[in-house]
């Protein structure tokens, strides 16, 4: 099943505004980062780090 990138709901073929998101969420070109979950942090080990993929923002911008 396809989810839309931004809400994560999955919208009927006649539902999406574009590929990747539906069209209650059309305009939005921020997505909560799928490393760190929206968290900003990584726990690795006994450690936590910074998210790198989304710089510990815990969103990402991307091309809408």
């Amino acid at each position: 099943m396809k989810t839309c990138q931004y809400c994560g709901c999955v919208p009927k073929n006649d539902q999406w505004s574009s590929e990747k998101y539906c069209i209650d969420c059309i305009g939005y070109d921020k997505v909560i980062c799928f490393r760190c979950n929206g968290n900003g942090y990584i726990r690795k080990e006994d450690t936590i780090e910074q998210c790198w993929v989304c710089d510990s923002e815990g969103e990402r911008y991307e091309a809408a």
